[in-house]
C-alpha cells in the first residue's frame, strides 16, 4: 500500500490531560484501582518525537480474570458518557492481546513497581495508512502497540478524541481479533466516530480493508 499525505482535517489538535487527573478518573470509575498511587514525575521526562502525550495504563487483571470482561468493563463506562456501540461483526471474547504488547506493559509496570502506570503514546498520525502487519515489522525495540483496553482507557479519559467525523480511526495494533482461531497480525481492533457524528464504534480491520488513510495505526514507548 503506497502511503499517502494524510489531510490535515484529519489531524488532532487537542491538550492532552495531565496524568494525574487522568489517574483520578479512572481511579473515579473503578474501585479497584482506589488502592494504588502513580509517580507523575515519570510524565516529566522527555516525551518522544512521535508521541502526542504520556497516559496512564492500566493491567486489565485489575479490573477482571479475563480480557474480554475487562473491555466489556470500560465500554459499560465509556457508555455512561459517549455513545458507543460494538459492531455486529464483533465479539469480544475474539480479541486477543498480543504477546509482545503484554510483555511491553509488563515491563513498563515491573519498571515503576505498579500495575498502574504512565507511559508515552501516540494515538495514529505517527502509523496512518498502513496496516497492522506494516507497522508491527517497523516498530522498533521500544515501541509496542496499543492494546483496545489501552485506547479505551484513554478516551475515557479525554472526552476530546473521536469527535469528529474526519478524525483519524484509531487502529489497536496491539490486539488481534480473530474469529475462528487463526490470528495474524494484519487483523486487528479498530474504533472510529460513525458517520451521525456521536457513537464511537469498537470493529475489526484487516489486510483487505479499504483503509483510505483514515485510519492510524496507535503505538505506546517503552522509556527504561
Amino acid at each position: 500500500m503506497n502511503r499517502i499525505l494524510v489531510p490535515k482535517k484529519n489531524l488532532r489538535a487537542l491538550n492532552f490531560i495531565q496524568t494525574h487527573k487522568q489517574f483520578l478518573w479512572l481511579r473515579r470509575y473503578f474501585d479497584t484501582l482506589q488502592s494504588f498511587e502513580i509517580d507523575n514525575s515519570i510524565s516529566q521526562k522527555k516525551l518522544p518525537e512521535d508521541a502526542d502525550a504520556f497516559f496512564v495504563g492500566v493491567d486489565p487483571s485489575l479490573l477482571s480474570e479475563t480480557y474480554s470482561e475487562a473491555l466489556e468493563m470500560v465500554i459499560k463506562v465509556l457508555s455512561k458518557n459517549r455513545k458507543f456501540k460494538v459492531d455486529v461483526k464483533i465479539d469480544l471474547k475474539h480479541i486477543r492481546s498480543g504477546a509482545f504488547q503484554e510483555a511491553m506493559l509488563d515491563n513498563i509496570f515491573e519498571d515503576q513497581g505498579n500495575p498502574v502506570a504512565i507511559y508515552p503514546a501516540q494515538l495514529g498520525e505517527a502509523y496512518y495508512g498502513l496496516t497492522p502487519g506494516k507497522v508491527i515489522r517497523r516498530m522498533r525495540v521500544c515501541k509496542f502497540g496499543l492494546s483496545t483496553f489501552q485506547a479505551l482507557t484513554i478516551l475515557l479519559t479525554h472526552h476530546e478524541l473521536l469527535v469528529n467525523k474526519n478524525e483519524l480511526a484509531i487502529c489497536c495494533v496491539g490486539d488481534e481479533y480473530c474469529s475462528d482461531g487463526k490470528y495474524n497480525l494484519d487483523s486487528a481492533p479498530v474504533l472510529y466516530l460513525d458517520k451521525d457524528g456521536k457513537t464511537i464504534v469498537l470493529d475489526k480491520i484487516n489486510k483487505g480493508t479499504n483503509w483510505n488513510n483514515t485510519v492510524g495505526c496507535a503505538t505506546g514507548y517503552y522509556i527504561p
